[in-house]
């Protein structure tokens, strides 16, 4: 076989990325990063003016927000991608992500306070003040 003078397969036929697929720039690192600096900021102001308990229930509220910022950056490439395979889907795509972010954060919520029995008031602080993650992000 002459392999000088063979065609080029699509990357789909291959297998292999020869190309770099560009995906989206959303940011999602830097906020995750601007979020645990926020995180642990309030984790530390828990333990010292209250007690480890109240400290261990700012971390867990703090990671439910850091979670559901990873999975919106997930759900924006995943819709990214399918975009290109299949133009028009990738709406369904978000919404699906965004009930999968809803009821990820809201069993999370619940298995925190009424399972892991941690402080509500530390707990939803947390998940608040990493909410500023988004406003301290500059574009």
């Amino acid at each position: 076989m002459d392999y000088m003078n063979q065609q080029k397969l699509p990357n789909s036929v291959v297998g292999a990325d020869s190309e770099k697929s560009e995906a989206p720039v959303t940011g999602a690192s830097k906020i995750l990063f601007i979020q645990l600096i926020v995180v642990l900021l309030t984790v530390i102001g828990f333990f010292c003016y209250q007690d480890l308990y109240a400290a261990q229930s700012a971390a867990f509220g703090g990671s439910i927000a850091m979670l559901n910022v990873w999975q919106a950056d997930r759900s924006l490439h995943l819709a990214a991608n399918t975009a290109r395979l299949s133009p028009g889907s990738e709406v369904t795509i978000l919404y699906l992500g965004i009930i999968q972010r809803f009821v990820v954060t809201l069993v999370l919520f619940v298995a925190g306070m009424l399972w892991l029995k941690l402080s509500p008031l530390a707990l939803m602080s947390a998940f608040a003040v990493a909410q500023l993650g988004f406003l301290l992000k500059k574009p």
